[in-house]
């Protein structure tokens, strides 16, 4: 059974979609982009871009009681990967980390 993921702390999905599907034991997050979920306004800067995508999946995640320690797999699309980028999702993960693709 899919349930539709919804939360007020991270911005609303735009268009047809939505922020997340739940299934029993799964869950799917749409690729976040760094909106300020309550302007729905894109943040300045760089850091400030980086850390606010990661505060919204922290909060996808904490509406369904899940931490970013429970994701199995991460896809990254960033047009410019930095070192704070890199620190931010290593400080996120907790072992045993899973493979890489």
């Amino acid at each position: 059974m899919k349930k539709e993921m919804k939360t007020a702390n991270a911005p609303e999905a735009i268009g047809p979609y939505s922020q997340g599907i739940e299934t029993e034991n799964l869950i799917f997050l749409s690729g976040q982009i760094p909106l300020d979920p309550k302007s729905m306004q894109l943040v300045e800067g760089q850091e400030n871009q980086i850390r606010q995508v990661f505060k919204n999946i922290d909060a996808l995640l904490g509406g369904v009681d899940l931490e970013s320690w429970n994701i199995s797999r991460k896809s990254l699309s960033l047009r410019l990967i930095t070192a704070l980028a890199i620190g931010l999702l290593l400080s996120k993960l907790k072992k045993p980390i899973g493979p890489k693709s």
